[in-house]
């Protein structure tokens, strides 16, 4: 009768018993090969996952199955492309941890009841699209690079110009008040001369535009 030995004490008997295999119930990672999906807007998609896994029950692990890594392998392989392949690009990039969160659910649900494997965690470590794709994406990005390099130039140029303004209308208003002090001033002088004789010798001396 199959048996499992534990730590401490276990009976063993040479002669009758025999030890079929000695199996590791820390946690592991393993790394199925990168496959390539089709997304359901017909994208080629090559995608590289890496799961974390823990034996549960060794009885089933060396029991039900003749190597139970290449079998949990086979299983997120075949959760990957089921998953991936009802979502369109833009989604599969958007909603990472939720994919990985249905892909190792997908995959422990076969797993556990089949080989006592729990899956403790998958990652999708990366997407790779078609070069056509990639050379797209890219020429957007510099695109967009672009387009607000342009929109923060124009925007330093605005900035510039309404400056240079509001220094013309400071100089003028500075130039105004000044003016009018010397009007002032030669008045309080000259109270008998006319302003227009004051005017008249303030544009002869530049001091004022004619």
């Amino acid at each position: 009768k199959d048996r499992v030995l534990k730590e401490g004490v276990n009976r063993f008997i040479p002669i009758l018993d025999k030890k079929e295999a000695i199996v590791d119930m820390r946690e592991e990672e393993v790394d199925p090969p990168a496959q390539e999906i089709i997304t359901r807007d017909n994208i080629k998609l090559e995608i590289d996952v890496i799961a974390s896994i823990r034996v549960v029950d060794s009885l089933k692990a060396v029991k039900s199955v003749k190597d139970y890594k290449k079998a949990v392998k086979s299983a997120i392989a075949s959760s990957v492309f089921s998953t991936l392949g009802n979502r369109n690009m833009e989604d599969i990039q958007k909603n990472v941890d939720i994919i990985t969160k249905e892909i190792k659910n997908h995959t422990e649900e076969e797993s556990i009841n089949r080989w006592g494997i729990k899956v403790e965690n998958v990652r999708i470590e990366n997407i790779k699209p078609p070069k056509a794709i990639i050379d797209s994406m890219e020429k957007e990005i510099a695109a967009e690079r672009e387009q607000r390099a342009a929109i923060l130039k124009a925007e330093g140029e605005h900035k510039v110009a309404e400056l240079h303004a509001d220094s013309e209308r400071l100089l003028i208003e500075k130039r105004a008040e000044a003016t009018h002090k010397v009007i002032k001033d030669l008045k309080e002088l000259m109270p008998d001369i006319p302003d227009q004789n004051i005017m008249e010798f303030l544009t002869k001396t530049s001091y004022i535009d004619s």
